[in-house]
């Protein structure tokens, strides 16, 4: 189980996969003995990176598409005008002074 804190991979992140990926692939007892070893496993263990992650960089890799920055799907924030949001913090804090009970109709 790896403790690695899920966060989007950076392109030097990925780059060093590939790079750890290159290095096992390389490496003499993998070359002897190619069915005993499971690079991605190993790589994952090397990393600490799920092996999935492992399987789309490579597949990326493989279909020449450059590596950048993964992006983070958050919802664009929506700001709300300074006018509206004062007046709803006033109608809010006139609500709480005078114990009225608030709902969505009245704002």
């Amino acid at each position: 189980m790896n403790n690695r804190i899920q966060k989007a991979l950076t392109a030097n992140e990925k780059n060093l996969v590939i790079s750890v990926y290159n290095y096992l692939k390389n490496n003499k007892q993998y070359i002897k003995f190619p069915h005993s070893f499971n690079l991605r496993a190993e790589v994952s263990k090397a990393t600490g990176i799920s092996e999935s992650t492992i399987g789309n960089i490579l597949a990326k890799k493989n279909k020449n598409i450059e590596i950048v920055d993964s992006k983070q799907g958050h919802r664009p924030s929506k700001e709300i005008q300074p006018e509206i949001r004062n007046k709803l913090r006033e109608l809010i804090y006139d609500a709480n002074k005078n114990g009225k009970l608030l709902t969505l109709k009245i704002l």
